[in-house]
């Protein structure tokens, strides 16, 4: 059973009403209470409105969240900014999640990705860069049977 609810952004001042109503969507519509996982969503939407438009004009951002069955969910975040090659990128961040410089810890930027992979199970950006996929498993036991991992 696939249900799928779609939100675009076109301001700034939308973002924080965004927000919460995806944390609402997740927990009373999907059955889904993760704050980590919310957590990477922000970051994903954080990412498209800093990089994706420089934090300059406009921002046309859409939010796809899918129930996709009982016990797994994904949110897609699409700009139509600028890109990057955001899987080499999340491949280097996974690359070094164990060895993080004590310096790096604490820095108001750059955990992004990092933050993504840990609270989603799955991430990957489209070719272009300007699209991310986080998807969540209720539980571990599902995700294990749904993947062999």
């Amino acid at each position: 059973m696939k249900s799928m609810i779609k939100i675009c952004i076109r301001d700034v001042e939308t973002i924080q009403y965004t927000r919460e109503m995806i944390q609402k969507i997740l927990k009373e519509g999907m059955g889904m209470e993760d704050y980590l996982y919310e957590m990477a969503i922000n970051e994903a939407l954080n990412n498209a409105i800093v990089h994706g438009y420089e934090n300059k004009g406009q921002r046309n951002i859409t939010i796809n969240l899918s129930k996709l069955s009982d016990c797994r969910v994904s949110v897609r975040i699409k700009h139509f900014g600028k890109g990057f090659p955001g899987n080499k990128r999340l491949q280097r961040a996974e690359e070094k999640a164990n060895n993080i410089p004590q310096e790096e810890l604490f820095l108001e930027s750059g955990r992004g990705l990092k933050i993504m992979l840990q609270g989603a199970d799955y991430v990957c950006y489209n070719k272009a860069g300007n699209e991310v996929i986080l998807v969540k498993w209720k539980e571990q036991a599902n995700r294990r049977e749904a993947t062999g991992k």
